[in-house]
């Protein structure tokens, strides 16, 4: 086991809006999935 980690290749490189934006959405999925619905939704719905 080595005692000290090679520093990542490419961390100074920016990233373009592409990838910017599927963060954000892949970020929104995640929150969507583990936070409860609010009752007055589920009211809505009539689930």
């Amino acid at each position: 086991m080595p005692v000290a980690d090679e520093p990542a290749l490419n961390d100074v490189s920016e990233l373009d809006n592409w990838r910017d934006l599927c963060g954000i959405i892949a970020l929104l999925i995640l929150v969507s999935i583990i936070l409860p619905v609010p009752g007055t939704i589920t009211k809505l719905l009539t689930i």
